[in-house]
């Protein structure tokens, strides 16, 4: 099986609907960087499934983890989703009934908004900025918010250019949110601890390196 066209050679690429584009069309950008976090989405679960899972020695919290690694899966699932939904928006209803193309829909939004109660509730509260950095898991999810806060952007740039299903949107600036509300809980589960930024304030930066280095 070849993986590859040629076609892009030329700068080009196909929507769904067989319309040709230039590889760096907007909703090409857009959709690039929901692939993006399908991929990031993937090294946060295979990371913990080989190595991180086998650091994790008390049960309760190991089972936790679990539960956050197959919603994370869920999610890079309705990301596919989401990703074929933006590449398929010049089409009509017959074309997106022929091609199966499942829309995001005001129920996902809901959804995310239901698991971000959920999660909150499990977590420490917070009244300052956080620093990531408490473990890597959740220093993960922080990264895949600010890519998520990004894909925001691209698809924004769609608006103006393209008729997308606006739950794209909705759906995007939930997602970041929820990447946000898990870091916290990984924070809250694994250090029983949130790092925040008004507990460092006061301290004199660079002092450690100077004195001990």
């Amino acid at each position: 099986m070849k993986i590859y066209t040629c076609f892009g050679d030329k700068g080009k690429t196909k929507l769904i609907s067989g319309e040709i584009v230039d590889k760096n069309d907007k909703l090409i950008v857009a959709y690039g960087n929901v692939d993006k976090l399908i991929a990031f989405l993937g090294f946060i679960i295979s990371f913990y499934k080989e190595f991180y899972s086998y650091i994790i020695k008390n049960k309760y919290k190991l089972k936790k983890i679990n539960i956050i690694m197959e919603l994370l899966n869920d999610i890079q699932l309705i990301l596919f989703n989401l990703s074929t939904d933006l590449a398929s928006t010049n089409l009509n209803d017959k074309q997106l009934n022929k091609f199966k193309i499942k829309r995001i829909t005001e129920n996902d939004v809901k959804n995310l908004e239901k698991i971000i109660d959920k999660i909150l509730e499990k977590s420490n509260k917070i009244d300052s900025f956080v620093i990531p950095s408490n473990n890597v898991l959740s220093s993960m999810l922080h990264y895949l918010r600010t890519l998520t806060r990004e894909a925001e952007v691209k698809i924004i740039d769609c608006l103006n250019h393209y008729d997308i299903n606006k739950n794209i949107l909705s759906f995007i600036n939930r997602l970041s949110d929820l990447f946000f509300a898990i870091a916290l809980y990984l924070e809250t589960l694994i250090n029983n601890d949130i790092k925040l930024l008004k507990n460092h304030k006061e301290k004199q930066l660079f002092k450690d390196f100077f004195e001990k280095f």
